[in-house]
């Protein structure tokens, strides 16, 4: 979800990438596209997706960068009723089930945190 606004910004431009993934829970097929001002739109069906987005442990992490620490872990979801259902079957890492507006929201925050380091 960041890609495009952080290489938007980067490139001082408007972007766009198209996101094809699939749900974790009952793996139907989504595709999103996703603009540098993070405005998202459904492309395929009536799906509402969720995102889980996890929680980085700072203190042990060893990963060789950040995209890899949240892409394993990262996972789409159909609607709020498969991240439910998903999430009582598994274990699962921390972190937050996010709606795509609610991640447009925190990506800039999450950004303007990691480059304050």
């Amino acid at each position: 979800m960041a890609a495009p606004f952080v290489q938007g910004r980067l490139r001082k431009k408007q972007l766009s990438i198209e996101i094809r993934s699939e749900c974790a829970s009952c793996a139907r097929t989504l595709r999103l596209v996703v603009g540098s001002d993070l405005k998202h739109q459904v492309i395929e069906g009536s799906a509402k997706p969720l995102l889980f987005e996890p929680e980085v442990d700072w203190a042990t992490f060893a990963e060789p960068n950040i995209t890899q620490a949240y892409c394993r872990n990262s996972s789409f979801f159909c609607s709020e009723e498969h991240a439910q259902t998903y999430r009582q079957s598994r274990d699962q890492v921390d972190g937050a089930y996010l709606t795509l507006n609610q991640s447009a929201y925190s990506t800039p925050i999450a950004q303007g945190g990691l480059f304050a380091f």
